[in-house]
């Protein structure tokens, strides 16, 4: 992972793509995506009209989205690393399955402004999930909510 300062807030930190470690969620059931940085290579292509259009529900929702799941929240905004041009300060993750994708809000701004095209595994989840705000994504989100409480709980219970 790799972040510092950069204009008008701190740099996305950089985690490779499909992890299993971001900057606000941890562990075999996480899947990073769209935690770029320069320097680091990335999949460009055009994405779908739809995808477009349901990814852009899930970082309208960031806030609701890192609620349900009880992410942090990011220490002020970050600056794009490739044109210094946009700032976002939220995270949100996408429930498939047994998997949870969690991704930077900037992420839309990527696959907008500078090619990035997120795994096709990504795409379909998004494309597949309720959106964050509904009764069904809430329900989706509990079972890792979950493990996030139980996860906090053994860090406080060895003193870390």
């Amino acid at each position: 992972m790799r972040g510092s300062k950069g204009w008008g807030g701190s740099r996305v930190t950089w985690y490779p793509e499909l992890g299993t470690r971001t900057m606000v969620a941890a562990g075999e059931h996480v899947r990073a995506v769209g935690w770029l940085a320069a320097g680091q290579p990335y999949t460009r292509g055009a994405a779908s009209p739809e995808f477009v259009a349901a990814l852009r529900q899930f970082v309208a929702g960031w806030r609701v989205s890192g609620n349900c799941l009880g992410l942090p929240l990011a220490a002020g905004p970050h600056a794009c690393e490739f044109c210094g041009q946009f700032l976002a300060a939220g995270n949100f993750g996408v429930p498939s399955g047994e998997v949870l994708y969690v991704a930077p809000e900037m992420v839309l701004h990527y696959v907008q402004v500078h090619e990035y095209l997120p795994p096709s595994e990504f795409i379909s989840a998004v494309l597949g999930s309720p959106v964050p705000g509904t009764p069904e994504y809430a329900a989706a989100a509990a079972p890792f909510a979950e493990i996030r409480r139980k996860q906090f709980e053994q860090r406080l219970s060895q003193g870390s």
